[in-house]
């Protein structure tokens, strides 16, 4: 039986920029925690265009950061706003050019709080990392156990495994029919890390 839960990931388009690393965040491992950050979060924060890859500079409405974050279009936000998604906020930045100029100020990282206390860990047969023992580095498999998840909780990150965002199979085929690009769903057993 299928999960009813998919990992969002990015979608390799034609042209659509990377994203390098995120600046302007004094303590970015917040992001990984689940802590509210709205309040005071930097108005500098920014990603820069990868330079690897100086012919991509096209803007889609999803990306996957290099901390597995979704940074999400204005009008994806705003969909996901509409759809009353709990325990997550929406944390704005700049996606700045090859030259180092802004392309867009309309684009925020969807910031899920709280992460949920889900994997079945005999299952799942982690590593733990050697610097932090309370989190993990990689997983054999991504096993749920669903019943410890609130019936509300579309989108989320698990507790101790911040590198995947788990999203409600029904959340992910609303935003499929808006038609947002740059995101793909990946199935729990398909996941590789």
């Amino acid at each position: 039986m299928k999960s009813n839960y998919l990992i969002w990931h990015s979608k390799a388009l034609p042209n659509v920029c990377s994203l390098n690393k995120l600046t302007g965040v004094e303590k970015v491992y917040e992001l990984s925690d689940g802590v509210a950050l709205a309040a005071n979060f930097p108005r500098n924060a920014s990603y820069a265009m990868d330079p690897d890859f100086p012919e991509d500079t096209l803007l889609t409405d999803s990306f996957i950061d290099l901390g597995s974050r979704i940074v999400a279009s204005k009008k994806l936000k705003e969909f996901l706003q509409s759809q009353n998604v709990p325990k997550v906020e929406y944390l704005p930045v700049t996606i700045l050019n090859h030259k180092g100029k802004p392309a867009s100020r309309d684009y925020f990282i969807v910031h899920p709080l709280d992460p949920v206390q889900c994997l079945d860990l005999g299952k799942c047969e982690p590593t733990w990392s050697r610097i932090d023992k309370t989190t993990i580095d990689r997983v054999k498999r991504l096993c749920l156990d669903e019943t410890t998840v609130e019936k509300t909780r579309t989108l989320f990150r698990p507790v101790s495994y911040p590198l995947v965002n788990l999203v409600h199979r029904r959340l992910a085929e609303a935003i499929d029919k808006q038609e947002f690009g740059g995101m793909r769903w990946v199935e729990l057993e398909e996941y590789e890390a």
